[in-house]
């Protein structure tokens, strides 16, 4: 059992990652725990196969032995459990970065067509207006999401569903969206 502590130090760690490139990095680094804790299972079956010739061959020591075995098995399920529960935490933590990095991606590329929603230059003869009616018209696509991967649109169907664990961000970031979004749609 003293082999099984460093793994569930590990696996108690609330260090979920606090950017994309962290959340990947303790993902890896989980999988090799993971990888551990496997080959640390197969020890375990191996000496409960061991604990149990003894108990057959009536071993003086079967209570020990027998409970022994009970302890190897409580720990090798409470290390399966921390470990699940962990990759679901790292799951969840990677959902949400991969999230606040498209918001982050949607506000930029808000920011870059405000100056045009805003412009005041409407032309000065008719080819000119020409090309600002078709940029605007383009605009317009592009804020109606017609690609269907728009953070902001799936905010604004409310159909995006992602599963948050305890970022405060999160509103402020969904709130800023929808505050460009609306302030884009009154620009034109």
């Amino acid at each position: 059992m003293i082999l099984l502590l460093p793994h569930q130090t590990a696996l108690r760690s609330e260090d979920y990652g606090k950017h994309l490139l962290g959340v990947q990095d303790l993902m890896q680094k989980h999988t090799l725990t993971e990888a551990d804790i496997n080959t640390e299972f197969e020890r375990c079956k191996s000496l409960k196969k061991q604990v149990q010739r003894f108990v057959d061959e009536n071993h003086p020591d079967i209570s020990l032995l027998q409970g022994k075995g009970v302890e190897l098995d409580d720990a090798c399920q409470r290390l399966e459990v921390l470990s699940k529960s962990r990759l679901n935490k790292l799951q969840e933590s990677l959902r949400v970065q991969e999230f606040f990095l498209q918001v982050e991606e949607e506000e930029a590329w808000m920011r870059e067509k405000e100056p045009m929603a805003s412009s005041a230059d409407f032309g000065k003869d008719i080819s000119s207006v020409m090309k600002l009616k078709q940029k605007h018209q383009t605009l317009e696509t592009e804020l109606q999401g017609e690609n269907g991967d728009s953070i902001v649109l799936r905010i604004r169907q409310g159909t995006c569903s992602v599963v948050f664990i305890s970022y405060g961000d999160v509103a402020s970031n969904i709130a800023n969206i929808h505050n460009l979004t609306v302030s884009t749609h009154r620009l034109l």
